[in-house]
């Protein structure tokens, strides 16, 4: 635990790097938490235009960890992993050659969302695998997003660690890599929570 507040505080004398994380990209966006088609087309437009460097998480990790960061440098992710950014998000990135990571809840690939409202959304359908696996070839990674998109701080040692564990078991089943990020459900976590994470 000092090991970690340690490099949290050496985190903040160290080079950062920008997050611009998305859910839904849809052509009428229904919801905060949805951009428009046009919106997106003119912010990767705006990123290329201005030369940042879109860079994937993985190589963001990497260069953390040696304390240099590029100048303008940028990450897109995308949480939720939501079928809409097949039609309209991918062929944009894959038009500039901008990497990204999209954050999956395991239990809902190829199913309708269950998680975001109260109600299941039935239009709003997750991506299936082999979507998946299709994007990875024009620079898309994958992470979990955990098996049920659940609070992890509402879970009880044995259901966190099967919402750890076995969505990163499923998704290096059917996505095998050797770096694999992990979005927190709501954004919620704790020091417990993330010490699991790394385990």
């Amino acid at each position: 635990m000092l090991a970690r507040k340690l490099r949290n505080l050496l985190s903040l004398a160290l080079p950062r790097v920008k997050v611009l994380a998305y859910h839904a990209v849809s052509p009428e966006p229904r919801d905060p938490y949805e951009v428009s088609s046009s919106q997106f087309k003119l912010q990767m437009e705006y990123l290329s235009d201005e030369k940042y460097c879109v860079i994937s998480l993985e190589r963001a990790y990497g260069y953390l960890k040696e304390g240099t960061i590029p100048d303008k440098a940028v990450v897109i992710t995308f949480d939720d992993a939501f079928s809409c950014l097949v039609d309209h998000a991918f062929p944009v990135l894959k038009r500039y050659y901008f990497p990204a990571s999209v954050f999956i809840p395991i239990s809902f690939v190829g199913r309708a969302d269950g998680f975001s409202y109260k109600n299941e959304r039935g239009d709003f359908m997750v991506m299936t695998w082999e979507q998946m696996i299709d994007s990875t070839e024009f620079g898309i990674q994958y992470g979990s997003h955990s098996m049920s998109h659940k609070n992890l701080l509402e879970l009880d040692d044995v259901d966190l660690m099967h919402e750890l564990q076995e969505s990163k078991r499923i998704l290096l089943e059917h996505i095998p890599s050797s770096f694999f990020p992990f979005a927190y459900p709501f954004g919620m976590y704790s020091e417990e929570v993330m010490t699991r994470c790394e385990d």
